[in-house]
């Protein structure tokens, strides 16, 4: 049981939720970019949230499937059609051998996320199906998927009947993908090295999202800020860490960041708030908001309650 890639333009990539314990070996965690978008497709299928998917990031593409499957698609606002009829989104459907899924280029939004049920068998590296294009590490190849792969999965080892009863998750839960973010921040030790007043400029100035933006890192442009100390140690990066490097253009690192580097960090933005920025495309608006470790616990145990609910509330069709 296996989806061929009939034709993807953009990048097409097998992601789950990362390869941790190998920093120390210079790995990165890499996985899906909107893990939000990422573990509700799973959670439609009934999969486990570790389950791999393809995340399709300013992309279209067309698969043919080998045998009767179930699917679902979850993240950005795009045109889904199977034989050429339109289906929903965040909502999973069945497939039969031979039929042709079609997703389109996201109208709103940057990443869709293509999860079939029992998630995809391709090969592990440190634990983990993700593909780090510039580690080349997972897939077939290291690299992104092409057209004519033929991807498998693991229902295929598994059984699979095609009467499992379709799901959908609940409107109240389907994000919506703003063209303006705040993005929760919580400064790091190394915020005494930025003046109390280039710290007021941060927080007070509007950036957009720059062209050269990727999953390494968000390049914002605005407001230039500047660094009392440039000289620093290298160390360990964390997801969502602002570097700000000598032209004074912040930096939010994304999924396949470094994992050391030495450029000034006046924070780190909450993880939560990451699955927004990784929808955002070049040209959106982004603000900082400056919030307590003690607000970003809050913060977290609020969406931890959030999320058991939209579990809760996924609907049978």
């Amino acid at each position: 049981m296996s989806l061929v890639i009939v034709d993807v333009i953009g990048l097409a990539l097998i992601q789950d939720q990362g390869r941790r314990g190998f920093y120390d070996i210079g790995v990165t965690v890499g996985g899906a970019m909107d893990m939000e978008a990422h573990n509700m497709a799973n959670s439609l299928l009934k999969n486990g949230l570790q389950a791999a998917t393809v995340e399709l990031s300013l992309a279209s593409a067309k698969f043919r499937a080998t045998k009767p499957m179930q699917l679902c698609i979850c993240g950005a606002e795009s045109a889904l059609t199977v034989n050429g009829k339109q289906q929903k989104l965040w909502q999973t459907f069945l497939v039969g051998k031979g039929d042709i899924v079609e997703i389109g280029t996201p109208l709103n939004g940057c990443r869709s996320y293509l999860a079939v049920a029992g998630g995809f068998d391709t090969p592990e590296v440190f634990g983990s199906r993700s593909i780090v294009v510039r580690e080349k590490l997972g897939g077939y190849n290291g690299g992104p998927l092409k057209n004519g792969e033929e991807l498998i999965t693991k229902a295929s080892h598994q059984g699979f009947s095609c009467s499992i009863e379709n799901r959908r998750c609940h409107d109240d839960y389907i994000p919506e993908y703003s063209k303006e973010l705040i993005l929760r921040v919580v400064l790091g030790y190394q915020h005494r090295s930025f003046s109390e007043v280039q710290k007021r400029i941060f927080f007070s100035s509007g950036y957009e999202v720059s062209a050269h933006s990727d999953r390494m890192g968000y390049r914002l442009s605005g407001q230039a800020i500047t660094c009392d100390n440039y000289a620093l140690a290298s160390e360990g990066i964390c997801f969502g860490a602002i570097q700000v490097p000598a032209d004074g253009q912040p930096i939010v690192l994304m999924r396949d960041r470094q994992t050391i580097g030495g450029y000034p960090k006046i924070g780190a933005v909450l993880s939560i708030d990451m699955a927004k920025l990784s929808q955002a495309t070049p040209g959106c608006k982004v603000s900082f908001q400056p919030i307590t470790v003690e607000e970003s616990h809050n913060a977290l145990h609020l969406y931890a309650a959030r999320l058991e609910r939209s579990i809760k509330a996924i609907k049978t069709l």
